[in-house]
């Protein structure tokens, strides 16, 4: 039979191309070993965060646009709502 070399066992992610033994290149091994693993979740839940908060947005605009339509369809101006008349001249100006 012939030879199984190691490149094929060892799945990619775990093979690295120096070996460092420095903790600037252990930094650097942890890293990529960690950084999808942890960051695409977290970029995931932001997204979807992002997401409802735009949603939740949209429909505030949207209710205050109903609103605002009601209240200028419905509301009771001014002149129906209070029996005023016009303000007389004053007497005592001196003005008559």
């Amino acid at each position: 039979m012939g030879e199984v070399s190691q490149k094929i066992m060892i799945p990619e992610s775990f093979q690295f191309h120096v070996p460092s033994y420095d903790i600037a290149g252990q930094l650097t091994l942890m890293w990529d070993l960690i950084k999808t693993p942890l960051l695409v979740p977290l970029l995931t839940l932001g997204v979807y965060i992002s997401l409802a908060m735009s949603l939740m947005l949209l429909m505030e605009r949207v209710y205050m646009g109903i609103v605002i339509v009601l209240v200028k369809l419905f509301w009771k101006k001014p002149e129906k709502r209070y029996k005023w008349e016009a303000m007389q001249d004053d007497i005592e100006s001196g003005k008559s």
